[in-house]
């Protein structure tokens, strides 16, 4: 069976996989203009699919371009997933509100919040591993989690479904439209990544909602750091060497040769190409870490050009993300090693490895959008040159360091570093924004080392394909050239926590 995300309709004609066009009369769905048009009236018009499609580690979206009136307060307008009419997952929109409802054996459970034509422009229903996630998002590129739940439905079999209609008498109830069902938007080049949403009440569904996107259990990326942490015995002695500069040692920004290509749940579909993509490292390192899978990537997919050629792709069609080190696209593509990690699980791979510390390479990457918005909502990744030869902590399920610094206390790998939060960074003279977005996330949420590299601490940034170096969303940013030495930033300032959520 079909996974929900597969079935697409722009609505540019009434499809026949669909029931519901003509079915009642004058009352039914129309299409006009690329847009389908739910007018509704007592009789609640429903476009339902005639196919079952399996949303168990899939999606299903649409872009809500309208809402219907609130007239007397009893129209209603839905989007969702059915297993049968006493089953089914919805968004509903009704009376200025929009509700995340499930409903099981005819019984209702709701969660709701003040309908936004501008929030809730997309709605997203999807599933992984038995939780069901009721997402919105204003540009089908940054979404939020408004409501997640346990769910005991089996969503193997179900139907997709969109309507209208009302109680009593509603003189002028007006119409609802909808577009572009599982067909987002293509996103800016350099906003191909997700990033997590915000939520400002917090949890709404008993402290079960979090406001991520992809890798949603790993706290180790998404919790700020708590108050007073505990430190790390040789924290001071470590940052020490972090913020040296006798050397000529760098605390630097790669921004391009070094960069990472990433490519984000807007741009993957179930027609995007697919490669079994060779590993130049198998057998020696072990099997193909991909399996039988094989990789989504987009038609003009772009390497950075340095010798790691970093790609990750977070592929909603299997709830997986796929992530290339030395790739290379010579009539296949091929990499030395890759690695595979769960899209919603808590950002290490589970499979191979992209990186040194089995951190998956999507995570911790400061994203291009993250950089042009000035926050960057999660925790960083820097490679150095002085890491521990044998120690690592978690996140990090391994490590390759070797301390070639030769320094006397090298930091291992997994640690978390942070940034003084008392210090007021946009006061630094001469600083940058871009270095204040980064200065900020580092006070917030800190960084991981999670490999080896040439310079002191390089923070890896979305590599930006779009015709200049380093990318002009960089350079807009006063990040000028690769390698931009972030010189701002009081490095000395730094402190090494003890373990990732300060005990």
């Amino acid at each position: 069976m079909a996974k929900a995300n597969t079935f697409t309709d722009n609505f540019t004609t009434e499809s026949s996989t669909w029931w519901g066009y003509g079915e009642y009369g004058a009352d039914s769905p129309v299409v006009s203009s690329g847009q389908l048009l739910l007018s509704p009236v007592a009789s609640y018009p429903i476009l339902i699919t005639n196919t079952q499609y399996e949303l168990t580690a899939s999606y299903v979206l649409v872009e809500f371009i309208q809402n219907a009136n609130a007239g007397n307060g009893s129209i209603s307008v839905q989007f969702g997933v059915r297993i049968d009419s006493d089953n089914f997952v919805t968004f509903e929109a009704n009376d200025g509100s929009m509700i995340f409802r499930e409903c099981v054996a005819s019984s209702n459970s709701d969660t709701s919040m003040t309908y936004n034509a501008t929030d809730h422009r997309w709605l997203r229903i999807r599933e992984d591993g038995g939780i069901v996630y009721w997402d919105t998002s204003s540009d089908a590129i940054n979404w939020t989690t408004r409501r997640s739940k346990t769910t005991t439905l089996d969503f193997s079999s179900v139907q997709l479904y969109m309507m209208s209609g009302f109680w009593g008498v509603e003189p002028s109830p007006g119409v609802a439209i909808f577009d572009n069902l599982n067909l987002p938007v293509p996103p800016p080049v350099y906003s191909s990544g997700w990033h997590v949403g915000h939520l400002p009440m917090g949890a709404i569904d008993g402290g079960t909602i979090i406001s991520r996107n992809y890798f949603d259990t790993a706290d180790w990326l998404w919790s700020p750091i708590p108050d007073s942490p505990v430190l790390d015995p040789d924290s001071a002695a470590i940052v020490v060497s972090l913020a040296e500069t006798a050397g000529g040692e760098h605390r630097s920004a790669n921004l391009y040769e070094f960069g990472v290509t990433l490519a984000g749940q807007s741009g993957i579909t179930s027609d995007t190409p697919r490669y079994d993509v060779s590993f130049a490292n198998e057998p020696a390192w072990g099997s193909d870490p991909f399996g039988s899978d094989s990789m989504p990537i987009p038609d003009g997919t772009v390497m950075p050009p340095g010798s790691d050629g970093h790609i990750s792709v977070a592929d909603p069609t299997t709830s997986k993300v796929y992530s290339l080190w030395q790739a290379t696209n010579s009539g296949g593509w091929s990499a030395s090693w890759g690695g595979v990690a769960s899209l919603h699980g808590d950002g290490r791979e589970t499979s191979g490895s992209s990186t040194a510390t089995n951190i998956s390479r999507y995570a911790a990457v400061i994203r291009g959008h993250e950089i042009a918005a000035g926050e960057i909502p999660h925790a960083l990744f820097f490679s150095s040159d002085m890491t521990h030869p044998t120690d690592y902590r978690y996140p990090a399920s391994k490590t390759d360091g070797d301390n070639g610094a030769g320094v006397s206390n090298p930091i291992p790998e997994g640690a978390r570093v942070q940034l003084d939060p008392s210090i007021d960074v946009a006061a630094i003279p001469g600083i940058t924004q871009g270095e204040i977005a980064v200065a900020k996330a580092l006070q917030k949420y800190g960084a991981y080392c999670g490999d080896k590299g040439g310079a002191r601490m390089a923070f890896i940034f979305e590599y930006v394909d779009d015709g200049s170096e380093p990318g002009q969303v960089y350079v807009d940013a006063g990040l000028e050239w690769d390698y931009f030495d972030m010189v701002h930033i009081p490095w000395s300032s730094l402190r090494v926590l003890n373990s990732w959520d300060g005990s």
